[in-house]
Parts: C-alpha cells; sequence; structure tokens
C-alpha cells in the first residue's frame, strides 16, 4: 500500500516546510512521496521547494506550472505524475495529523474494494476556527451524510449540505483515472470535483477521527471574493446540472443547493468586499439565468423549514426586484446574525441511560410524534471527558443542520426559533435533566420501555457532572430536573442529588411516582432545595393500577402528605387526562381524595396523554371540570400544561357557546373567564404558554390592551408578538389584572407575586380559552 501526497502551492515559503514536515512524521513504515506543485510562486516558495527536495531526494517530487493557474491545475499535475495507489491532497499552509497513513491503511486492508475514504479535521490553534480545551467547533458536520446510500448523499451533496473540500478525503489513484475525474481551473475547483467522486464511487469508508489539520488565513482564497469565485461556484452547479438534469428525484435538492450558492457569495460579499453593490448588482443577474434554467415549479422552492440560506436568498431577490437596495445592505446584516435554534439545544442536557438528548419535547407533524432528539449514543464506559467534548460537538453538528434544513428530527418543532443566538462554542447548561435510567416500579400505560425498561446508565454519571462543575458549564443553571425512571429507586440518587444541591444553588425538581418516600428527598423539600411532581391520573384503586401499571394509590397519597407536610408550595400533583379516566365521577374521587389527605395547598398540573396529537371535546370539558373541582376545594394554583394548551382547538364563538352552556348544566360555568370583564390584562411570563394564548384563544383577541411582563433579567427589554416585555416591579401600582402563563413556573411565579407585594385580588384565576 502506497501513497502520495500531493501539496500545490503558490507563495507559501512562510508555512510549507511545516507542511511538507507533516508528511514525512508520518508514524510507521510506508511507501510514499510527497508532490510538490509550485503554481507560479513570486515570493521564495520554488527556491525553497527546491532545497526540501534536496533534503528528501527519494520522497519529494517537485513540479510547477508556468503561471498562476489555480490549485486545481496544479492538483491536476500532481495526479499525473503520482506513482503510488493512493492519492491525499493537502493544502501548502495545512498539515496532516501522523496518524493518517496509520489510519487510512487499516480501513484499507480490511476493505480492499474502497473508492475513497473521508476524515474528520480541526483547526490549527493559532488561527481562526482554533481555540481552547472544550471550546472548539472544528470537526467535518457531514459525517452522517456521507455514510448514507449512494442518491442520498448526492442529494446532500448538491443541495450544500456537506463539505465540497478534497482535502478531507483519500482517493485510489485508479478510481480516478478510471472515471477521468479531475479539476477545473475555476475557484471553487473542488465542488464539481467531489461531485464526480461521490457519484461514481461505489465503494466509500469513514473514519471518524480528526486526520487533518486547517489553516484558516485570513488573506486565504475561502476568505476573499471577487467575480471569479462567484463564477467559480456558478460554474461546478452548472457542471453538476449537466450531470443530473435529467434524473427529477434530484431536482429539488439541486435547487436548494443553488439557492445556498446564492446565498454564499452574498455572505462572502457582505464580508470580504470593498465594493459591495457591483458584485451584488453582477450577483443578480445570475438570478433571471437560473430561473431560466429550471423549471418553475422548482425555483425557487418552499423546504420543510425556510433556512437561513432561503431567508438570504428571498431578502437578496426582492430587494434588487423591487429596488430597495439601499434597505439591503442593513437588513442583510440583521438577517445574519439571526438563526434557527432553541433553547434546549443552546442551554440544555437530558441525560439517558445510553445516550444524551438534546430535548424532551413531543410534537407532531402530519400525524406522526416526534421529539426527544438525540444527540448522540454512548458506549460502554466512555471516559466522561470524552461524553462531555462530544455534547458540544453534537450540539453544533445538529445546529448546522437544522440551519441547513438538514435536520429531520427537527423539522415542525413549534419551538424552534429564528433570531440573534449566542454563539455555541462552550457548554452552558441552564437546564439539566436527569434520565440516566430507566429502572422503574410502575408501567404506566401512556410511558414506553424508554422509561421502564430497566437500563442502568452506561457511564459515569457523578464523574460527568464534577466534570461540568469543573469546567464552568453549571455557573448559569436555572432547572435541574430528575426523571427517566422513577429516580429514587436507583442507588446513585442520594449521593447525587445532595451533591447537586451542594454545588448547584438552585431548587431541583424530581418528578417521582412517590410509591417509595425518600427520606433524603423529603430533607431537600423541607429544606426548599427541591420540589417534586407526581403524576396519580385516577381517583380508585381499581382505575389507578389499570393506568400506572401498579398498585399504591393510598401509598402515594399518604407519601405525598408526608412531602408536604412542611412546605406544600414545593409539591405538584399532576392528572393526565385520558379516555378511561376523565368521566366527572373519576375526577370528583380524585379531588375527594386530595381533600382527604389535606393537600389543597400544593399546585395541581392537568395535562393530557402526550401520545396523541389531538384531544377530543370532552377530554377539553374534563379539564375544565377538573379545574373547577380543585379550586373549589381552596387550591390557589392550578395551570394547564403546553401539551394540553396545544391540544385546545376553540375555534369559534360557537364552539365556545357550546362548552360554557355543558358547565352551566353542572353550576360551574364561572370557572371560565370572560373577555368582556377586562380591558387590559397582563400576562406574566413570555415563554411558548404564552404564545398559545395570544395567538389561539378567543378570549386575548377580544382583548383591547395586553402587557407582559417576566422576572427573568435577560427577558425585559425584548420583544414577543410585537410587545415589549417588561420587568413585574414597573405593575406594582398599576391596577392591571394579571394572568400567570406558565407551566412548571407557575408555582415559583406565584410565590415571587406575594413577595413582591402584589394584591392577589389582582391574580386572574380562571380558564382563558
Amino acid at each position: 500500500m502506497s501513497f502520495s501526497v500531493i501539496i500545490p502551492f503558490y507563495n507559501a515559503q512562510d508555512f510549507l516546510p511545516q507542511s511538507v514536515q507533516s508528511v514525512l512524521n508520518q508514524l510507521g513504515k510506508f511507501d510514499y512521496e510527497i508532490i510538490l506543485v509550485d503554481d507560479g510562486s513570486s515570493d521564495t516558495s520554488y527556491r525553497l521547494a527546491t532545497k526540501l527536495k534536496q533534503n528528501h531526494p527519494e520522497k519529494i517530487h517537485l513540479y510547477s506550472n508556468p503561471q498562476n493557474l489555480g490549485p486545481g491545475i496544479a492538483r491536476n499535475l500532481g495526479i499525473k505524475n503520482a506513482s503510488k495507489d493512493w492519492i491525499i491532497f493537502l493544502d501548502s499552509d495545512d498539515s496532516l495529523k501522523n496518524n493518517l497513513f496509520i489510519e487510512v491503511q487499516k480501513q484499507i486492508q480490511e476493505n480492499p474494494l474502497t473508492d475513497l475514504i473521508s476524515y474528520d479535521f480541526d483547526y490549527a490553534q493559532n488561527t481562526a476556527g482554533g481555540g481552547g480545551k472544550y471550546m472548539r467547533e472544528d470537526m467535518r458536520k457531514d459525517m452522517l451524510s456521507l455514510k448514507k446510500p449512494r442518491l442520498s448523499l448526492i442529494k446532500d451533496y448538491i443541495s450544500l449540505q456537506m463539505d465540497g473540500s478534497a482535502i478531507f478525503t483519500a482517493f485510489r489513484k485508479n478510481f480516478l483515472l478510471q472515471n477521468n475525474i479531475l479539476f477545473t481551473q475555476f475557484f471553487h475547483e473542488d465542488v464539481y470535483f467531489m461531485f464526480q467522486a461521490y457519484y461514481h464511487a461505489n465503494h466509500r469508508l469513514v473514519i471518524e477521527k480528526k486526520l487533518y489539520t486547517k489553516s484558516n488565513r485570513k488573506h486565504s482564497i475561502v476568505n476573499s471574493i471577487d467575480t471569479r469565485h462567484i463564477d467559480g461556484f456558478f460554474n461546478a452547479y452548472d457542471r453538476i446540472y449537466q450531470d443530473i438534469y435529467h434524473k427529477k428525484e434530484l431536482l429539488e435538492s439541486y435547487v436548494k443547493g443553488i439557492v445556498g450558492v446564492f446565498a454564499i457569495k452574498i455572505r462572502d460579499i457582505n464580508a470580504f468586499a470593498k465594493d459591495k453593490m457591483a458584485l451584488y448588482e453582477y450577483l443578480y443577474k445570475k438570478v433571471a439565468i437560473y430561473k431560466q434554467q429550471i423549471p418553475s415549479q422548482k425555483f425557487p422552492q418552499k423546504f420543510p423549514i425556510e433556512t437561513k440560506y432561503f431567508k438570504i436568498f428571498n431578502l437578496f431577490v426582492n430587494s434588487f426586484k423591487n429596488n430597495q437596495k439601499e434597505t439591503f445592505q442593513n437588513a442583510l446584516q440583521d438577517l445574519l446574525e439571526k438563526s434557527w435554534s432553541c433553547y434546549d439545544l443552546h442551554h440544555s442536557i437530558f441525560l439517558a441511560p445510553d445516550e444524551i438528548r438534546a430535548c424532551c419535547k413531543r410534537f407532531f407533524v402530519g400525524g406522526v410524534k416526534k421529539g426527544d432528539v438525540i444527540l448522540h449514543k454512548i458506549a460502554p464506559n466512555t471516559p466522561k471527558e470524552a461524553i462531555y467534548n462530544q455534547i458540544l460537538t453534537s450540539k453544533q453538528k445538529l445546529f448546522s443542520r437544522i440551519n441547513a434544513g438538514n435536520a429531520s428530527e427537527c423539522n415542525g418543532c413549534p419551538h424552534l426559533e429564528f433570531k440573534k443566538w449566542e454563539k455555541l462554542d462552550r457548554l452552558k447548561f441552564e437546564r439539566i435533566s436527569f434520565e440516566y435510567h430507566s429502572i422503574c416500579n410502575m408501567r404506566c400505560v401512556y410511558c414506553s420501555e424508554k422509561y421502564y425498561g430497566g437500563k442502568a446508565p452506561l457511564y459515569d454519571v457523578a464523574g460527568l457532572i464534577d466534570l461540568s462543575i469543573e469546567n464552568g458549564a453549571f455557573s448559569s443553571c436555572k432547572s435541574i430536573v430528575w426523571g427517566g425512571g422513577e429516580p429514587t429507586i436507583e442507588k446513585s440518587f442520594d449521593p447525587i442529588i445532595t451533591k447537586v444541591a451542594t454545588q448547584i444553588p438552585f431548587k431541583q425538581m424530581v418528578i417521582t411516582n412517590a410509591l417509595k418516600h425518600s427520606p433524603t428527598l423529603q430533607n431537600l423539600i423541607d429544606n426548599n432545595q427541591a420540589t417534586i411532581t407526581t403524576s396519580i391520573d385516577a381517583g380508585n384503586e381499581a382505575n389507578f393500577k389499570q393506568i400506572r401499571g401498579a398498585n399504591g394509590l393510598q401509598k402515594v397519597f399518604k407519601n405525598l402528605a408526608l412531602y408536604a407536610k412542611n412546605n406544600p408550595s414545593n409539591i405538584t400533583i399532576k392528572y393526565i387526562l385520558m379516555p378511561n379516566n376523565h368521566s366527572k365521577a373519576e375526577l370528583e374521587d380524585f379531588v375527594s381524595q386530595i381533600k382527604s389527605y389535606s393537600l389543597q395547598q400544593c399546585n395541581f398540573h392537568i395535562s393530557c396523554n402526550f401520545n396523541e396529537a389531538s384531544v377530543q371535546e370532552d377530554i377539553i370539558k374534563s379539564a375544565i371540570i377538573l379545574y373547577a373541582l380543585i379550586q373549589n376545594i381552596g387550591a390557589k394554583v392550578l395551570f394547564f400544561d403546553e401539551l394540553l394548551r396545544m391540544r385546545i382547538a376553540i375555534n369559534s364563538p360557537e364552539e365556545l357557546e357550546t362548552i360554557k352552556k355543558y358547565l352551566q348544566k353542572m353550576g360551574l360555568d364561572s370557572v371560565l373567564e370572560s373577555p368582556s370583564n377586562y380591558q387590559k390584562v397582563c400576562i406574566w411570563g413570555s415563554g411558548i404558554q404564552t404564545q398559545i394564548l395570544l395567538k389561539k384563544s378567543i378570549f386575548f383577541s377580544k382583548i383591547p390592551s395586553v402587557a407582559i411582563i417576566d422576572s427573568n433579567s435577560e427577558m425585559i427589554g425584548k420583544t414577543l408578538m410585537n410587545k415589549t416585555i417588561k420587568a413585574p416591579k414597573d405593575f406594582l401600582e398599576d391596577n392591571c389584572p394579571i394572568l400567570i402563563s406558565a407551566v412548571q413556573g407557575t408555582p415559583r411565579i406565584y410565590q415571587e407575586f406575594l413577595q413582591l407585594g402584589f394584591d392577589e385580588k389582582r391574580l386572574i384565576k380562571g380558564i382563558i380559552l
């Protein structure tokens, strides 16, 4: 097995020796050659290369172009003169890891028919892109695409969801020659070269190791822009089009790619050009060309998520079409600072038994349940340092795929927002969810093996938490949740929750079925260091066993009474409404149990089955009845969660009137708030619950004036649905009625409301529909 390493260079006197040395430093004994190709350098590079050749005559060969023709033509000269089995391209300011030959050889020996092998890279520490420990974004983001079947890979590649560089791939020389795969003379010479390679390769491999180190110099080709750069990229896509125009299944991906090419060049002009407007005008002329070339039903086209590239392209076309060029630059700058993401991707971590999850959100798209997005799987006994590093890498990759429109697991998620997000360059866990085992003493009908399958964690959870604390990842922690299986029955629960309570000064929330009483948890509740949420879902023992998969309704109520004895505001009792537990008699039995165990001062959370995409009208009615019944026994903190809110579909006053009449028969209609009683409402909370209420409720469509407040200092001053978010203190002297709009934060907001001295009479306590 032998290697030809081809290094084209142009005015590379400052870094060529280090590049060559990285090849000479390869571990192991290999048959290899270094082919240096001078591309018309005007500095001392050629003289330097000659000296390198003299020092290593058996390894280094030197060729030259008579003038500067670009790296593609220089590489072609290298291919022509290569004498070894495998070809590796190395840029003159980059370097190879010293184990590249070893890793590539290992794969080839196991898979001798391989045509090409892709590998990962990192950035040099002293260049843009390099960074400190745990803060680097220096990897390929197309590893998933590289492993796909050929057609799927080609779709990803031509839609610009993959890296188009030849330097991160090793090629069998005969494969390139047999398929006449060579570089073009244009800028962006790699684009069509890699398309041909992927298009023709029958056997591909991926090495998920960083085997190449990339520099990112300020004045490199990729960090400059003129008409040649624009033409080069489009010429590459014109060549691709000639190869695929007859393949209808690829046209949509091609259009997505063309839109991406426009967006990239718009971004480059903005970043690097001196005469921006001249290049924008030049680029705009190409829009008409592609509208004519591509079938009208394909160009341009909407996709599941309006990607950032599409937003840039649409802004550009509309601005120049409508002669709004003067305002385009400012609008573009604002747009470039925005991206698609969600709070959890940037600020949360969900620890599962054998994987790290990005979120625990569940939503439906086209009737299909989605959510619980996986960042990456964890192999048994993976070191905590490797897991910690991989979390950041996986978040960065998912972020990139979302913005490329290539994260199908996130498409349609209502929690995605297009806004200015802080850079995802280090881990900042504002929210952590401990779901690291699926050991449970119940089998709830709405649950799954994911949460009761009996899996123990495959990694050192406590060690990972220690490392995260050590690196400051929890310095801004705002939410700590325990879920998964039943937290209290796993052996590490007591030591970990105690350690967290000591080292992260934030109240923890434990989702427990309360079948077991935990003295450790009791102590934390009594000391205001923890809250619990327990779902009961039944009013009698028989139905409890049917729904929760275990006996023990009275035992649960007794344990809840113990937990609530000293601090009932830290206890939330939940009821998930389903077809088999929503009868009025069942709900009355449940409320009777609440009263008999003196749990009225607890908080009450009303929800629905998250496995269902919608809820029937009778479930909505039952939710209202349950709310009214609990409120009638003196409970003060009650709320519908966003799962229920999102599924409540009352689309007309007539539908609302039907529900009112139904409640009137039971004498419970007073629980519904009437908009006629309010001229102004102040909503406390700026999350998804508030957005749902403002967008969907008939109530708020009839309120003349609405204000939004939030005690989170980071939210104050921002806007939500064209309303500026203000601080609670701004409304202390105001008589405006206040509606608490939150889910898990409702009990906390209620306590803040009281502590700040608000008059409780100002609270809107009924139901908003």
